[in-house]
């Protein structure tokens, strides 16, 4: 049975793991588990240990952390049934009791060194009690006399509990007449009190007689069965009860099933275990431990008792990062440095997330605020930790906090923070026998960033030549990168610790239409100070989305927000919240000047027209003016009103602009259109909502996308519900007259 008292709980820091990954999940582990009672907190690695914590590692003379890469549930998880393996020279009828005490229907056979031999179930026994014809089954199995003895609950007069029954077939000795022509040498014959029918069994070179019915065996029939050679037992029961059991005295190892065992490890995911166990109607299948002996069973029952493995994340919080299985475990606390980013859990969690430099920075300070100093070993790979993440304190990540820690742990660790630095720093820049591969993983996460995945590393070196080394092995080798890891974009870093200077190389589709906008001149910054302290840094970049698709006319391309948080004082919070257009601001305004001078539309005469006319005028116009384009970088009014090719996306933030300029009330809404991300939009006619869906009137006329309700729309599109208003209107595009 699992052990619920004492929980086994890993530390755990994200795939391709840094220096501070694995040693702040080896010094949270030890501050854990001191006078913990409840959990033993184990650090784990979810991949290589580099050169760099290599070296750190064996400077402080620690173990690196056992590998641990999924986390799916194991049938170690489950409730294993205890029972013990039974020996192959069992008896039938003994199993059989066994199972019926225990209330169990297999029962597993094991050698002395509990290796699994075979099984045998209560179908298996039924089985063989049903061949009643198979009067040699004792011989065949080789049968101890012991089992005999049991079986029958017998007495043995004559012969050596040792003896095996090798030969000969089950006979019912009757009369003395009948025997001389059924018994033959080395059979067992069955007999009762009848002194004749006992001697005459064992002349006829009988291997074996019992005697039944509790009958005394005469002196002379003793004398006889020793002088011929011939074991002597006596039991209780009659003949006929004798007869019915004396088959079951047989083996189990004679009748167990070895062939194509059904069999499990504690390893064996229960993913894996449910496929299989599907598949066969068995009831109970062997399970096998890490060093393959055999340890219990379990049932399809069983795996409804799942115990899932419980984690706690340490420098990451991001679901790409993360080793497999996370969604399948309990996430019991997250201590990290990094952005806020798509990881969900399935309850509440301890989530511990400061603006510095290094994950180690805060496990120090938790050190603190418990009263624990860290020993000499766990200070050397805290110090290790923040001296790798900031970059020595150069880092623009890197706080004032970090660094005190840092000189704070350099004393504990007994360490000079520079010239300790460096040794780290070179022993991580050794590029011999190093591949491109293990260069480009040695600092690598992938992200996520709405629906575009790409990947992030950074290399640091002491020397220039070292930096232009690695430059040279990893640039060939970032398409394969991308391929492996099954990311478009790929983005690398090498920098120089001297210079303080970094390279950038980038891999993929706009790649380098990226960085150009990401280092542009087009970048704002507001700085803003709010009581709520409860908003969230993807709260804020949000609140910026927000705005440009309910006016998409500010700006021709959806600004790109990031948001830094800072302390205030009581329930304030500093918010420095980072806009880029993604173009320079003579750019940006000649692109707003374009978006707002679409002239054709704006001389339209609208006089006299309807809420419906003018909805329909502004579908018209796109209808007219623009075409669909499956580019997911034309996804932007502008695109739409002065490029004249857009996505669903820009479409349908041009159709706000255009209706906007009516005033018609007019919103995007995302979703999906047969189950694939589409966009479309509501508007309000005559205190009615209604869908229109512009890509599909581009494509198909007016009819096909033109003023839906929800019922309408319902089954062929998907959206939330709950986030836009309830499209009840009647009116439909037939109804609508309009001049030719």
């Amino acid at each position: 049975m699992a052990n619920n008292t004492v929980r086994h709980i890993n530390i755990i820091g994200h795939q391709n793991p840094d220096t501070d990954s694995i040693c702040s999940a080896l010094a949270y582990a030890w501050l854990k588990n001191r006078g913990s009672l409840t959990g033993l907190y184990e650090a784990r690695r979810a991949g290589h240990v580099n050169r760099e914590t290599r070296f750190v590692l064996q400077h402080f003379g620690v173990e690196p952390p056992r590998l641990c890469t999924d986390v799916s549930p194991q049938i170690k998880d489950i409730d294993i049934r205890k029972q013990a393996g039974i020996d192959g020279e069992m008896s039938l009828r003994a199993a059989w009791n066994l199972m019926r005490d225990v209330e169990i229907d297999t029962l597993c056979i094991v050698d002395s060194d509990n290796e699994l031999q075979g099984l045998i179930t209560i179908k298996d026994i039924a089985d063989a009690n049903m061949d009643l014809f198979d009067t040699a089954v004792l011989a065949a199995a080789n049968t101890r006399c012991t089992n005999l003895l049991e079986t029958l609950e017998a007495e043995l007069v004559v012969g050596s509990a040792d003896a095996h029954i090798d030969s000969g077939n089950i006979c019912i000795g009757t009369s003395p007449e009948i025997m001389e022509e059924l018994v033959k040498p080395g059979d067992l014959v069955l007999v009762s009190n009848r002194y004749e029918t006992q001697m005459c069994a064992i002349d006829c070179g009988a291997q074996a007689i019992v005697v039944c019915c509790g009958s005394a065996v005469p002196r002379t029939i003793v004398a006889r069965a020793q002088e011929k050679g011939c074991a002597v037992l006596a039991t209780p029961y009659d003949t006929y009860a004798a007869a019915r059991l004396i088959s079951t005295a047989a083996p189990v190892r004679h009748f167990m099933r070895t062939k194509e065992l059904l069999k499990f490890s504690v390893n064996t995911p229960i993913e894996d275990a449910k496929k299989v166990m599907a598949s066969v109607r068995h009831r109970y299948f062997p399970i096998l431990d890490e060093n393959g002996k055999y340890c219990g069973v379990v049932s399809r029952r069983n795996l409804l008792n799942l115990h899932r493995k419980q984690v706690i994340l340490v420098d990451h919080n991001e679901r790409t990062q993360a080793v497999d299985g996370l969604e399948q475990a309990d996430i019991l606390e997250i201590i990290d440095h990094h952005r806020i980013g798509s990881l969900e859990t399935t309850g509440p969690v301890y989530f511990r997330n400061v603006p510095v430099g290094c994950t180690a920075t805060i496990l120090y300070q938790m050190y603190g605020e418990q009263g624990l100093t860290p020993s000499r070993e766990i200070a050397g790979l805290l110090l290790s930790a923040i001296l790798s993440d900031t970059l020595v304190f150069r880092s623009p990540t890197s706080t004032p906090q970090d660094e005190a820690a840092a000189k704070a742990l350099a004393a504990l660790a007994g360490e000079d923070i520079q010239s300790y630095a460096e040794q780290m720093f070179e022993a991580g820049a050794d590029l011999t026998g190093r591949t491109a591969e293990d260069v480009f993983s040695s600092d690598f996460k992938a992200f996520s960033r709405g629906d575009v995945k790409f990947g992030v590393g950074q290399s640091t070196y002491m020397t220039d030549k070292s930096r232009a080394a690695a430059e040279a092995l990893v640039q060939p080798f970032l398409p394969e990168a991308s391929r492996r890891e099954g990311l478009p974009l790929i983005f690398y870093m090498f920098t120089d610790m001297k210079t303080q200077s970094t390279d950038l190389m980038f891999y993929g589709h706009n790649a380098e239409d990226i960085i150009r906008d990401a280092f542009s001149e087009g970048e704002k910054k507001l700085v803003v100070l709010i009581s709520r302290s409860s908003y969230s840094a993807e709260d804020m970049a949000a609140a910026v989305t927000r705005v440009y698709r309910e006016d998409p006319a500010l700006v021709p391309k959806e600004p790109l927000a990031s948001v830094n948080m800072y302390s205030g004082t009581g329930a304030q919070r500093l918010y420095e919240i980072s806009i880029n257009y993604g173009m320079t601001s003579d750019e940006l305004d000649a692109r707003t000047a374009q978006l707002q001078a679409v002239d054709a539309f704006a001389e339209l005469d609208t006089s006299g027209m309807s809420e419906a006319e003018l909805a329909y005028a502004a579908c018209e116009y796109l209808m007219e003016h623009c075409t669909v384009s499956e580019d997911k970088s034309e996804n932007t009014a502008y695109a739409a009103l002065v490029g004249g090719r857009a996505n669903s996306e820009g479409t349908a933030l041009a159709y706000i602009v255009l209706c906007r300029e009516l005033g018609v009330d007019c919103r995007i809404v995302y979703g999906q259109e047969d189950w694939i991300e589409h966009c479309w939009n509501i508007v309000r006619i005559d205190g009615s909502y209604y869908h229109v869906d512009i890509t599909a009137a581009i494509e198909d006329g007016a009819e096909a996308g033109f003023l839906m309700n929800d019922e309408m729309a319902w089954g062929h599109y998907r959206w939330d519900v709950s986030s836009y208003p309830k499209c009840s209107g009647e009116l439909r595009y037939s109804d609508l007259l309009f001049d030719e």
